[in-house]
């Protein structure tokens, strides 16, 4: 016999309590404010930069709304001014952003903890900060199994986020502790009319890999539009700090991608224009040799960091 983390009367008893914390406590938070959009507002401040729209689904932790839209058009609780967006970079593979569950919270797609985009993983951010709380159920989801794929045009693949708990001798049973899966059949790429963005270049590519390590420092180079205010993120930068909207002419990198750290993501955070929102820019490094993408202890394997990049427009130096 298996039993779940979230029974029923305790999924409606989280599912009241979050849904009073977004709509009064979340109202707040200083730093989300933008949303994704499909169709809808004309204003930039309405549509906000993320590109997924839809909706998550768990198998024991219920629904994961993707963006402020997709919680107005498909939750059924009524509406809220709560902003937050979550996107996906085909060309890297990675997400970013931030997700709202009604029962579980904040679901950090990178937002908040940067190193997760090229970990390829997300949080639940309650049961990270108290997990007492939340009966210690793990917090950090594994997104290396989803992909998005032109054809069918679909995100296919799962993710995950469970523990086992043995319990009993002899006669025992698994006690399943987590959301479980997470199925991303539902969620579209959508296009934003927020032309707010930050573009972020390795050596001229978005992904530079090459099969020896190491790569020496590579050059960093970014350009904008309608954005102010940036900051250095995660990465190999000389001097963290401000950085200028736009460097074309291009700074090296504080070190080489070597063994040892790839893969390396590199992201500038600066503040929308128009939106006010934290916008982001990303580039992807990493080197090693891919030899079997089904064997998890190969780089390219699942997990691994080269996971996920099979792409026709990569730099390979």
């Amino acid at each position: 016999m298996k039993k779940i983390l979230l029974s029923t009367y305790k999924i409606s008893f989280l599912f009241v309590l979050a849904g009073a914390f977004l709509f009064s406590e979340l109202a707040f938070s200083p730093e989300v404010k933008a949303q994704s959009t499909i169709g809808g507002g004309n204003a930039c401040s309405e549509d906000g930069p993320g590109n997924l729209y839809g909706v998550v689904m768990t198998t024991f932790a219920g629904p994961i709304y993707m963006s402020t839209q997709s919680w107005n058009d498909l939750s059924g609780q009524g509406t809220t001014n709560i902003s937050f967006y979550t996107s996906y970079n085909r060309q890297t593979g990675l997400f970013g952003g931030r997700a709202w569950s009604p029962y579980l919270g904040w679901v950090d797609f990178g937002y908040t903890n940067q190193n997760l985009m090229a970990q390829k993983r997300a949080e639940f951010e309650s049961p990270k900060a108290n997990p007492a709380a939340w009966g210690n159920m793990p917090y950090q989801v594994d997104l290396s199994g989803v992909t998005y794929q032109s054809d069918p045009g679909a995100f296919v693949g799962l993710g995950k986020n469970y523990n086992f708990s043995i319990v009993g001798g002899t006669d025992y049973y698994e006690d399943v502790v987590g959301a479980k899966y997470l199925d991303f059949s539902d969620v579209v790429i959508a296009q934003s009319d927020c032309n707010e963005h930050v573009d972020i270049t390795l050596n001229n590519a978005n992904v530079l890999y090459q099969e020896e390590c190491s790569i020496p420092r590579p050059t960093i180079r970014w350009t904008s539009e309608n954005v102010s205010d940036c900051q250095t993120g995660i990465g190999l930068w000389v001097s963290p700090g401000a950085r200028a909207t736009q460097n074309t002419s291009g700074e090296l990198a504080s070190g080489a991608i070597t063994n040892q750290n790839t893969p390396v993501t590199f992201t500038i955070r600066c503040i929308g224009n128009d939106s006010g929102a934290v916008i982001i820019g990303s580039a992807y490094a990493w080197c090693g040799e891919v030899v079997d993408p089904n064997d998890p202890g190969d780089p390219g394997g699942p997990g691994g960091p080269g996971s996920g990049l099979v792409i026709p427009d990569y730099r390979e130096v």
